[in-house]
């Protein structure tokens, strides 16, 4: 959007964010009003209304900033409403906070509004082992997927890594509901149930969350200032990426842009050189849902591949999205809950 003269705005759906850096609250407070005014007169011209109530700001910096204080209350003028500081906002399903360590999406804000990630996780763990013995094995797998797997996943690979307890609290998570689902006891060996669950442990599902989602940017081609800021425009998607992880900073070590480098320069050149339009004919895959519409409202993030043996014929019988996974509050995953019904 072209719309503002400072900083930049970000738009996704009808979600708007828009960013300014400095180093002088009163100059980034003047800035973002002027912003927010000329929203609003393009609003205005397109027929198009602002939400004060809907419009938050908050001061990001770091320890070391003297002149940005975050703990100081300002306000700002939108619309002929002043907006309130605050110390976290919510964007697109995840809380940041102002010191940008995710405590509040994980953990819970203080004002106890949200109750945290690691809190729905253990919930739902709770639900599923309510209803395991109703269902079948399979269908509890499936259930899992959509309410447990689906929800740990999302932006799993932007705050996995802020807090080094986080990925153990994970996987005991995780293992509760692989228990749930195998009916294994507790002396079973982790990677067995992993293995029956058909799920990476944690660590690694950190890993692939992450070079897939650098993957998919370098593919895309977008956000543009993130793939300018690690590479070069000359570069393909299988260059290698030019180290990002000497920092000095805790906090950027962990971060995404330094560790998808990292983990991408570690898979071999010969599979970082495979095709997108061409992986799956190098690898005799057929995409199961040929054929079959996804709803459009949804971003497809998995897929379901297979591929024909020599002696076993693999026959599927249907396949589609499951929509019974809502509530009154929404959908219970962040993105499809694909099924597949086949016989072998």
């Amino acid at each position: 959007m072209d719309t503002v003269n400072h900083g930049s705005c970000e738009m996704y759906a009808d979600d708007s964010c828009v960013s300014v850096t400095g180093d002088d609250t009163a100059v980034i407070k003047a800035q973002l009003e002027e912003n927010a005014q000329l929203i609003s007169t393009w609003l205005q011209v397109n027929r198009l209304a602002l939400s004060p109530e809907k419009t938050e700001f908050m001061l990001v910096g770091g320890k070391r900033e003297s002149k940005i204080t975050r703990n100081e209350q300002h306000t700002i003028t939108v619309g002929g409403n002043e907006i309130n500081q605050k110390s976290y906002i919510k964007l697109l399903g995840i809380i940041l906070d102002n010191d940008l360590t995710f405590s509040s999406y994980l953990n819970g804000t203080k004002d106890k509004e949200h109750k945290g990630l690691l809190q729905t996780l253990a919930n739902r763990i709770w639900l599923l082992n309510r209803v395991r013995k109703k269902c079948t094995e399979n269908t509890c797998r499936m259930l899992t997927n959509g309410i447990f797997m689906g929800k740990l996943l999302y932006g799993l690979e932007l705050w996995a890594w802020q807090n080094p307890q986080i990925p153990k609290q994970l996987q005991i998570l995780q293992n509760k509901a692989g228990r749930i689902i195998t009916g294994l006891t507790w002396q079973t060996p982790i990677t067995e149930i992993m293995e029956r669950s058909k799920w990476l442990n944690i660590e690694n599902t950190i890993k692939y969350q992450t070079i897939n989602t650098l993957y998919k940017m370098r593919l895309e081609g977008q956000p543009e200032y993130i793939l300018n800021y690690i590479m070069n425009r000359r570069a393909t998607i299988a260059s290698d990426i030019p180290r990002h992880d000497v920092v000095q900073s805790w906090e950027l070590q962990r971060s995404f842009i330094p560790r998808a480098s990292k983990e991408w320069n570690l898979i071999p050149k010969e599979i970082r050189e495979l095709q997108p339009k061409k992986f799956k004919k190098e690898l005799k895959l057929t995409d199961a849902f040929i054929g079959h519409k996804i709803s459009e409202k949804w971003t497809i993030l998995d897929y379901i591949l297979y591929r024909q043996g020599n002696e076993v014929e693999f026959k599927i019988i249907s396949v589609g999205e499951d929509k019974s996974f809502v509530t009154e509050e929404g959908p219970l995953s962040d993105h499809p809950a694909l099924f597949i019904e086949v016989s072998i």
